[in-house]
């Protein structure tokens, strides 16, 4: 019965088979900027760490599809954690940038509306590092030319990026499958 509710589950969901989701994770710390408060959050301090999780589609539609240069992404989530601070989360834009004088990889946000902090993750590259304008599985981060994140607020605070890593993760149909195998498995124990 349950492997038929299973069955049941999965033939309704939409099939999206080229579709990857993908995190990245950028951690660092903040190393420039006058200690000034943030509204509503708290104040932003040198030297402490942070953690910027983004997690996006890499089937996202490009919103420069005539620009094979450079790819302008709107779909995604961001999440920001820094030491001190309450956890910040939104919408995010991406861009990347693959055969241009200065190839990059930059993320923008939160952009939900009202957030006290608008922040950019930039990683530049050299040259033929990104093979097209595409949402990347991974970056090539060990190539990259001083990562950074800035904080836009009153004044502007900086961190550098020190770590990357990136997962993919998987579809909720497959874990569906696994999760059918996993219960057919159980019931046939003794």
């Amino acid at each position: 019965m349950r492997m038929l509710l299973a069955i049941g589950l999965l033939s309704a969901m939409p099939v999206m088979a080229s579709a990857v989701e993908v995190e990245y994770t950028f951690g660092g710390t903040i190393d420039s900027g006058v200690l000034a408060p943030i509204p509503g959050v708290g104040v932003l301090q040198s030297g402490a760490e942070f953690e910027v999780k983004l997690r996006f589609d890499t089937e996202a539609s490009d919103m420069f599809p005539d620009t094979p240069s450079i790819g302008w992404y709107t779909t995604g989530l961001a999440t920001v954690n820094v030491d001190g601070l309450p956890q910040l989360s939104g919408t995010m834009e991406m861009f990347v940038e693959a055969f241009t004088a200065e190839p990059a990889f930059f993320v923008f946000g939160p952009f939900d509306q009202g957030d006290p902090l608008f922040f950019q993750v930039i990683v530049p590259l050299p040259g033929k590092a990104l093979p097209s304008d595409a949402p990347p599985l991974t970056l090539p981060f060990e190539q990259s030319i001083d990562p950074f994140i800035m904080f836009q607020n009153e004044p502007d605070q900086r961190g550098t990026i020190t770590s990357f890593s990136s997962q993919v993760i998987p579809a909720p149909a497959a874990s569906l499958l696994l999760l059918g195998a996993g219960l057919r498995r159980r019931r046939r124990r003794p």
